[in-house]
């Protein structure tokens, strides 16, 4: 590379801007922008370094250490500026946590000395704590374009106020915070329907103390908190269990909300699919996405907590997703706001009981989460006070402009750092604590954010948090937070799973429980999948396929897939085989010479044992992949995305080629047997021919039509399922489940064909034979009307199975 070095240094800077803000998919090389003369080398590359290294530190699991550059750029070492770079590589890690200086010289014993004389003053260093905001940040102030207008809390270091922006005259929420580095710029690129939408930040200096102040503006629209929910739903599952009451209405502390319609469509939105849901009160509804807001909220205000048992109706107290629209209206109530008149979206959460509301909401934050990752952002502080509704009920998520600095506060023994934190600690995921703990741990990534949704969306659906944590009475919070983290890698315990109600459908509470795995390797990889699996628990036919009873006959049978796919091939075979050697029989053999007959039988034995081993085995092969991965992953097998993706793309195909394999042998033995039998001597007539093929091609379509759909339906209601289950579906399962649905009616217009080809077989008879074949194409006939009878019945239902497992796969899914 012969560019300048300012230009490579600017252009590697800017490259990596536009990778934050999530027009690259990849963070720039920085092998690429290195010059190639040894004169500048060394002084480009020392840049380059500094400034790689701090946008990946704010990035978790792109975090780089001199020592990782100092193995791809062995010269690093020689740099007279390397003690420079270790101390800065000091500066930017201390940011985020603890880090003892005796730990950290001792990884660079080559500076040692130096990194002592500028950090060491007593042996460690903590991160320094975000200085707190001046006084006189209140109510009435005007700071910069802003005048605010209402205090939304927060804390000694943010505030959150509804402000009015003068020059565009219009409300939003401001959040102030001391000056300082951030995400801002990256976060307002996050566009999407379930995040609250920033639109900039202000640095401005604060009049009365001339201290910098940073301003995060973002829009404002109607609606409530999720803190708002939970403190509904405490008071109204209390009211279930006191006796009869009236509904209870609570109001929710400030909450940051707009202006503008809630109801509009906005372009892009991706429908749940007709998802069916009983509600509270017995009546159906369909759960979209068509009509939801397109507006942002964002807010503080106090928790959600969720369910009642049967009968809660009848005592007056409202559950289902009602509750979590009363919520909403008490939270624009308090504030003199008025509710959508007429809204499709609300009147689909009504429709809904609570754990299908659970699981509306999360497949929506999931989707949140899958976006912010996609453009490099990361929350790290999911809880009921970052997650806000609209007026119209659709949540969306808050705060991500926290970003990786969020792990500068809230250190373990510092004040205020209990159970029931303001830092929001028993909402974080294990290695998320263990960071608190350890500052040699590596950042936690975004399946810490998922079991961080999970812990949330436990609490909406039970009223109580999964894990009993210990009391903060006199501990210190190391201690605290040491006691939250062995609860958590414990695992759920049986008390929490006592609690969920006795609707959760088993497929919530499958999921809930993968994502509070304590391995992050154990839980759903990313808010895509997470999101897919949600919106299957929306569903109840999707469901139910996925996690029916576990006594089943659909659990039951996963456990012999070899025999029951032997059985469903075998079967309609042999039916055909006796078909055909009664009419062969009459029409052929018992006209032919003993000789000739003789010579038959042996025919008959060499090809059968020829043909049935070789298509046993090819059927075998073909089918392997779906036989064998079922049978494992009941055994606790574990698999990777792709190997799991092939799985479920030949469970599809398993049907298919278990019929063609024997059709294609019917056929190829049709044309076969006459000639090795004319080969071995006998002699045939000429019709021969034509009576032995038209009987292989009626036993063809038997063994095409009738095993299909039994093997089919098997794989689709008892193999495909699991495989669903284990997450990282997408577009390619969803065509393919379309695909299949298409492919049946073909194998549905043979089975109807079936009796039609008995009965067209006969014509070729001469009047004088017809007498001999009368009773095996009269047997044939009423059999292929019964079996279309039964093969309609499979087909029907394969149907809408495969409706429901597409309905179940988001649109949105890569």
């Amino acid at each position: 590379m012969n560019e300048s070095p300012g230009l490579a240094v600017s252009r590697f800077a800017a490259d990596w801007e536009s990778t934050l803000r999530g027009d690259r998919e990849e963070p720039p090389r920085l092998a690429r922008y290195v010059p190639d003369g040894w004169e500048l080398r060394l002084d480009v590359l020392t840049a380059l370094v500094r400034i790689d290294m701090r946008q990946r530190w704010r990035r978790a699991g792109l975090e780089k250490r001199i020592t990782d550059y100092r193995t791809e750029f062995p010269e690093v070492t020689g740099s007279p500026d390397f003690a420079d770079l270790v101390c800065e590589e000091y500066l930017v890690r201390s940011r985020y946590r603890s880090l003892d200086v005796d730990t950290f010289t001792a990884e660079y014993p080559e500076v040692a000395g130096e990194i002592r004389r500028r950090f060491a003053d007593g042996g460690s260093a903590a991160p320094t704590p975000p200085p707190t905001l001046p006084e006189g940040i209140e109510i009435g102030r005007s700071l910069d374009d802003f005048d605010l207008l209402t205090d939304l809390g927060g804390a000694d270091h943010s505030r959150m106020f509804l402000a009015r922006q003068r020059s565009m005259q219009r409300l939003v929420a401001v959040r102030v915070e001391p000056g300082g580095d951030s995400d801002t710029p990256t976060v307002a690129q996050l566009d999407h329907h379930y995040i609250v939408r920033v639109f900039d930040q202000r640095l401005v200096a604060d009049g009365s103390t001339g201290k910098p102040l940073r301003l995060l503006y973002m829009q404002y629209l109607p609606g409530g908190t999720a803190e708002g929910v939970l403190t509904l739903l405490r008071a109204q599952r209390a009211a279930a269990h006191s006796g009869p009451t009236r509904p209870v209405a609570v109001t929710t502390p400030g909450a940051v909300e707009g202006t503008g319609s809630d109801s509009e469509s906005p372009e892009g939105f991706d429908r749940v699919g007709a998802a069916q849901a009983t509600g509270a009160d017995g009546g159906l509804g369909t759960v979209g996405d068509a009509g939801e807001a397109a507006g942002e909220a964002h807010s503080a205000g106090t928790p959600v907590r969720a369910h009642g048992g049967v009968g809660a109706a009848a005592r007056g107290t409202v559950f289902g997703g009602a509750l979590l629209l009363r919520a909403v209206d008490s939270a624009m109530e308090a504030r003199g706001e008025i509710r959508p008149a007429d809204s499709r979206v609300r009147r689909d959460i009504a429709a809904l009981s609570w754990p299908e509301t659970v699981a509306w909401v999360g497949r929506r934050l999931a989707e949140a989460l899958d976006h912010a990752e996609r453009h490099g952002v990361l929350h790290h502080d999911i809880r009921p006070g970052n997650v806000l509704f609209t007026a119209e009920g659709v949540p969306k998520l808050a705060d991500f402009a926290l970003g990786a600095l969020y792990w500068n506060t809230g250190l373990p023994g510092a004040a205020g750092v209990t159970a029931d934190d303001p830092a929001g600690l028993r909402w974080r995921s294990p290695e998320a604590l263990a960071a608190r703990l350890d500052p040699t741990a590596a950042l936690p990534d975004t399946r810490s954010d998922i079991y961080s949704l999970a812990v949330l969306l436990w609490e909406m659906l039970t009223g109580t948090a999964p894990f009993d944590d210990p009391s903060s009475d006199g501990a210190s919070g190391h201690e605290v937070v040491t006691g939250m983290l062995d609860r958590r890698r414990a695992g759920v315990p049986e008390s929490a799973l006592a609690a969920l109600p006795a609707d959760t459908p088993a497929a919530l509470r499958r999921v809930l429980l993968e994502c509070l795995h304590p391995d992050p390797a154990g839980r759903w990889q990313n808010g895509a999948e997470l999101a897919g699996q949600l919106d299957l628990c929306m569903d109840a036919r999707a469901r139910d396929l996925v996690d029916p009873p576990p006594k089943s006959l659909r659990v039951r049978a996963r456990r012999w897939p070899v025999p029951i796919a032997a059985v469903c091939v075998g079967l309609p075979n042999a039916l055909a085989s006796m078909y055909n050697i009664r009419l062969n029989q009459s029409l052929i053999v018992d006209r032919m010479p003993i000789t000739d007959q003789h010579r038959f039988e042996a025919v008959a034995l060499v090809n059968n044992a020829i043909a049935f081993p070789l298509a046993a085995l090819l059927l075998f092969w073909l089918a392997r992949r779906p036989l064998t991965v079922s049978y494992r992953l009941a055994r606790g097998r574990q698999y990777s995305a792709a190997e799991l993706a092939r799985a479920r793309s030949d469970t599809l195909l398993i049907g298919e080629r278990s019929v063609w394999v024997p059709f294609a042998a019917w056929m190829i033995a049709g044309v076969v047997w006459p000639l090795a039998l004319s080969a071995a001597g006998a002699q045939l007539p000429r019709h021969t021919f034509a009576h032995f093929l038209a009987a292989q091609l009626v036993c063809a379509a038997i063994a095409l039509a009738y095993p299909y759909f039994l093997i089919t339906v098997y794989s689709v209601r008892s193999l495909y399922p699991q495989l669903l289950a284990r997450g990282a579906v997408g577009a390619a399962d969803r065509r393919q489940l379309a695909a299949l649905a298409r492919r049946s009616n073909v194998y549905l217009a043979a089975a109807a064909s079936v009796p039609l080809l008995g009965v067209a077989t006969a014509t070729f008879v001469s009047p004088l034979d017809l007498e001999l074949v009368i009773v095996p194409v009269r047997w044939l006939s009423v059999g292929g009307i019964l079996a279309f009878v039964v093969s309609y019945r499979l087909f029907r239902l394969l149907e809408e199975d495969l409706q429901a497992l597409v309905r179940a796969i988001p649109r949105g899914a890569p």
